[in-house]
């Protein structure tokens, strides 16, 4: 069991960071389609794969190709990367909370008393790898494996991983054509029960009494956002969708959850099993020619006017949230589940309409208050104790 207040709202406090992230997300989509009238969902998320393959894609092809660094060699290059990217900088932070606490007195790890030690261990571990470099300069090279090596690029499994993901955004961007936000906005919590039925097959994860009443209260908080969406009127929708349509909507929207659950649970796997920045650069290489793919062959970017300032600043806004999103999920990843992570967004539908309210002076009502407190107490009660890992 783990001890120290900090210890267990910290996690909850990196969730609400990346809820708002997706809820942003969101309502720049939003205004590119309804404002804007650009509705381009493979072109916009494959900007955010292609962001991704060259913030971590492009440093790992130098550095397994050094000769082609004309100028600077490849090693210059990636040490400038990593010092200077926002990763390193997420990373160590959360192994200084998680880590701290051994030496502090809490005895769990708990948040609390984060010093100086950690930083002398990194350095005298970086001193290390610099002097074993030295005696042996080919070390570097003999270290690369089929996770930094183009070749890996090219794998399958990736591409698999890359095609949930993608196919995920754009399922329930085609079931809000379809159906209702409340229908999409109940069925897409189905990705919770999924990813933890795939957590347990990959993982062997055993979850106890707390963590299914920690979902059910989620869901609970998530029940009153959706009777308040129904008070207010927000949920409902113009159009009136017949059954046949409703129920292709629908379908879409669970095979879009599934979609998600798949690839949130491959996420969790990657970022644990192999490493983040490999995730994203893979993810990005991937997503980036699959989005594209699709978004030549079914979209119409006639639709694009980068004369029109508003469709430039939503774009870039939008892009730019989602590769911040993607960073930080990555690392949240590394120390938590994927089912604490979907627990975690859930409140993303309530940042969004708490963020419409100041742009779009939608109403208000109160029951969101009581839905956003509810989630949080689910997700509180959830973390009390990870899930255990069959032996």
């Amino acid at each position: 069991m783990y001890s120290g207040t900090l210890y267990k709202t910290f996690p909850i406090l990196c969730g609400q960071i990346l809820s708002p992230l997706l809820a942003l997300s969101g309502l720049f989509a939003q205004i590119l389609a309804q404002n804007v009238g650009v509705s381009l969902p493979f072109l916009q998320t494959g900007a955010v794969y292609f962001c991704l393959f060259i913030l971590f894609q492009v440093p790992r092809i130098f550095r397994y190709f050094p000769n082609t660094a004309s100028i600077r060699s490849a090693s210059e290059i990636n040490s400038d990367f990593e010092d200077a990217g926002c990763l390193k900088l997420i990373s160590k932070t959360y192994s200084r909370a998680y880590t701290a606490g051994e030496n502090s007195g809490f005895g769990d790890g708990t948040y609390l008393n984060i010093n100086s030690e950690e930083d002398e261990d990194e350095e005298e571990s970086e001193r290390e790898y610099e002097e074993e470099l030295a005696a042996d300069p080919g070390q570097a090279e003999r270290r690369s494996n089929e996770t930094n090596s183009p070749v890996n690029i090219l794998s399958f499994r990736f591409a698999l991983l890359a095609f949930f993901d993608v196919e995920a955004n754009a399922l329930v961007t085609f079931a809000y054509r379809y159906t209702t936000l409340t229908s999409v906005m109940i069925l897409d919590c189905f990705t919770i029960p999924f990813v933890m039925c795939l957590s347990v097959v990959f993982f062997g994860s055993v979850y106890c009494r707390l963590h299914f009443i920690g979902v059910l209260v989620c869901l609970l908080g998530l029940g009153i956002v959706v009777t308040s969406d129904a008070i207010t009127g927000r949920a409902g929708s113009e159009t009136t969708f017949d059954v046949p349509t409703r129920l292709l909507g629908d379908g879409a929207c669970i095979l879009g959850a599934v979609f998600y659950a798949i690839s949130n649970v491959c996420q969790e796997k990657v970022v644990k099993e192999i490493d983040k920045e490999t995730f994203l650069a893979m993810i990005g290489t991937w997503g980036a020619i699959l989005s594209l793919i699709q978004s030549l062959l079914f979209e119409d970017w006639s639709q694009i006017n980068w004369k029109n300032s508003s469709f430039v600043y939503s774009f870039i806004l939008y892009v730019v949230v989602l590769v911040a999103y993607y960073i930080m999920m990555s690392n949240f990843l590394v120390y938590h589940d994927a089912t604490f992570l979907n627990i975690s967004i859930l409140t993303s539908d309530v940042w969004g309409i708490a963020f419409g309210y100041f742009i779009f002076h939608e109403h208000l009502h109160w029951l969101y208050f009581i839905g956003f407190f509810t989630v949080i107490a689910g997700a509180i009660l959830y973390n009390r104790e990870p899930p255990k890992k069959r032996t």
